[in-house]
């Protein structure tokens, strides 16, 4: 029975140290506020840096700070020549803008990834920007933008051979005709 008492001991204790080991959001953020302020150069680092930080504030939905954040890593994406930061840094602020029915920013940014996705010849990522602006204007409703888009990323779904993702583009158009 001692052994019994025992081993549930351990367990409590090893899961009290792990509990205590983790961190917070904010204790997160703040880590890499500091990882930020003491990596002065202007590098890859930095614009991973930054980009942490711009993640860690949507999960805050500090939107001040996403948008701060967000710029700061696409300045310095373009600095250092980090052009898949840069898209992703447009796509994430779209997908932040869309989430909170802020539909005219995220269009806007959507579009600025898509501009950049083409540009680094990345399809896939292209089609999925497309597929997200699809469900948007569903929701605006505007079922003819919804079905172009849609249409768009059947086109690319089709030639990368991506078939995953081509059903949720059938799955989109299939939902936004209306009668």
């Amino acid at each position: 029975m001692f052994k019994v008492y025992l081993f549930c001991f351990v367990l409590l204790f090893v899961g009290c140290i792990a509990k205590a080991q983790l961190k917070t959001p904010q204790q997160t953020l703040d880590s890499l506020l500091w990882a930020n302020q003491n990596h002065p150069k202007e590098d890859s680092t930095k614009v991973a840096i930054l980009k942490n930080i711009y993640r860690q504030y949507i999960r805050l939905k500090n939107t001040p700070k996403v948008e701060e954040y967000v710029f700061r890593t696409i300045v310095m994406a373009q600095k250092t020549n980090q052009k898949s930061y840069e898209a992703e840094a447009f796509f994430r602020l779209g997908l932040y803008n869309h989430s909170f029915t802020n539909y005219q920013k995220a269009e806007e940014y959507y579009l600025k990834a898509i501009e950049k996705y083409i540009a680094l010849k990345d399809l896939d990522w292209v089609a999925g920007i497309y597929l997200n602006l699809g469900e948007m204007y569903y929701r605006i409703p505007d079922y003819a933008k919804a079905l172009e888009v849609n249409q768009k990323a059947i086109s690319i779904y089709l030639k990368i051979g991506n078939e995953i993702d081509l059903a949720s583009c059938y799955t989109n158009v299939a939902g936004s005709i209306k009668t």
